[in-house]
């Protein structure tokens, strides 16, 4: 591609072939940058919609979750990542340092069968294709640590029906809309009427791309 022949200096949105080319290759690997996104991830338990789910099953929840498993999951298993720990990434004015519940499949499950939490949950979540992978982990994460059956619900207008209060247990997504270094880059081109410029917020200047 023109990064690797030298056409590009700076190149974002790798797909998972072309991210793990460059993971297992030393020589690449050094040229790889990871910064904080300002997108976050996480599982969402709606009251409105009625998922009823109290402080101590949410706790259970999260502990039967192993979270570096599913982040490294959705970078292809390139061992890039890190979870997040708010929605908020580090050096971002109002991150907040927060403390996780650890990893603990069988304190979940302990937790669960001691509040009678019911057999089946219905996780529903949009058609995205890394977002489908990240669901089918939990599933099987979710239903071996606790013994719940887990069922999928992929949700073609998922962003409506979540904003309309109907989903009471789903996977959502969110990102800052704030100015952070990540986001600008230097758009660069060889024509004679483009010059080097900055891009900043998603904004642009007439002529650049990026």
């Amino acid at each position: 591609d023109r990064f690797t022949s030298g056409g590009a200096d700076i190149a974002h949105g790798f797909g998972g072939s072309q991210l793990l080319a460059f993971a297992r290759d030393p020589q690449r690997a050094a040229e790889l940058h990871r910064v904080p996104n300002t997108r976050a991830t996480w599982l969402g338990f709606n009251t409105v919609a009625g998922s009823g789910y109290g402080p101590t099953d949410r706790m259970a929840l999260a502990q039967a979750i192993d979270r570096a498993r599913v982040t490294d999951l959705a970078l292809f298993g390139s061992m890039l990542a890190v979870p997040a720990t708010d929605l908020l990434p580090p050096g971002v004015p109002g991150h907040l340092a927060r403390q996780l519940p650890g990893y603990d499949p069988a304190a979940a499950k302990t937790a669960l069968d001691a509040a009678s939490f019911p057999s089946r949950l219905d996780l529903y979540f949009s058609t995205n294709a890394t977002v489908g992978r990240v669901a089918t982990d939990l599933q099987d994460q979710i239903s071996t640590a606790t013994g719940r059956t887990v069922v999928l619900h992929p949700t073609g207008d998922f962003f409506n029906q979540a904003a309309l209060d109907k989903l009471p247990f789903f996977i959502d997504t969110w990102s800052a809309d704030i100015p952070y270094p990540s986001s600008s880059t230097i758009s660069a081109s060889s024509t004679p009427q483009s010059s080097p410029r900055w891009t900043r917020g998603g904004r642009r200047p007439p002529g650049t791309t990026r």
